[in-house]
Parts: C-alpha cells; sequence; structure tokens
C-alpha cells in the first residue's frame, strides 16, 4: 500500500499513535491488535467498554477502534457516543462484520472481514483527526 507514517498528521508523526482496541471476541480483538502494531501503532486491547471508558480516563489515546457488537448490553455504536462526549478529539473507528445503519458515532467503519491493506488505508485516510477539528477526513 503507498500510505505510511509520514501521511500522518504532524502531531501524531512525531510519534508512534496510541490506539485503544475494543472487541469482546478474543481471537478478532487479537487480530485487530497485531494488523495495527504492525502499522507502528502502540496498541492497548480490552474485552468491554467498561475497561475502555476507564483506561481512557487514565491514559491519553488517539483512537479508539470498537467491534460494533459487544457483549450485551453494550453496543459499539452507543461506547463511541460515549467517547464522542467524554474525548472528542479521539478518533473514533467502528468495526462491524454487519451493516451499520447509522454510523455517525464514528469518524471510520471498517467492515469485517477485512484484509491489512483495507485496514492501513483506513487508518490512513480516515481514524486521525485534522488540526482543530473533529471531522472526519
Amino acid at each position: 500500500m503507498g500510505s505510511s507514517m509520514h501521511d500522518l498528521p504532524d502531531g501524531i508523526r512525531s510519534r508512534s499513535p496510541r490506539v485503544l482496541v475494543v472487541d469482546d471476541e478474543a481471537l478478532p480483538r487479537r487480530a485487530v491488535t497485531r494488523w495495527l502494531r504492525g502499522l507502528g501503532l502502540q496498541i492497548v486491547a480490552v474485552a468491554t467498554a467498561k475497561e475502555a471508558l476507564a483506561l481512557l480516563a487514565a491514559e491519553p489515546f488517539d483512537v479508539v477502534v470498537a467491534d460494533w457488537l459487544l457483549l450485551p448490553p453494550e453496543r459499539g455504536d452507543t461506547f463511541l457516543v460515549e467517547v464522542r462526549e467524554r474525548y472528542p478529539a479521539v478518533r473514533r473507528v467502528l468495526f462491524s462484520g454487519r451493516p451499520i445503519e447509522d454510523a455517525s458515532s464514528a469518524h471510520f467503519c471498517i467492515e469485517k472481514p477485512s484484509s491489512v491493506d483495507e485496514i492501513e488505508r483506513a487508518f490512513m485516510l480516515g481514524a486521525f483527526p485534522t488540526p482543530g477539528s473533529d471531522e472526519p477526513n
């Protein structure tokens, strides 16, 4: 793929971006974590929205990647609404194996299954904010 870390915004390019992955299923969570680490990103992965919110309160993250379907009663889209309200500078990516009716909680959506190239493309095109903006690229 033609994208690289040099295509990232200046504030993120100077360090390795921190990404929080939230997926209640271990295998997809490990796969996404491995793919994103391969892009040179710092990854922390958790199984629940509750764990993710605790981490967001304690540590800075550039991006949150959440599976659409988390353990009931949680859903990735409603979790990302909470992230948007509490941490508006954090980029939000929704990962789903089903069509998403309302993706307004996310800056970018990635459909499962995805290839490594599709995930890299999503991160290079839409996962990071432009300076002074909370709008998708």
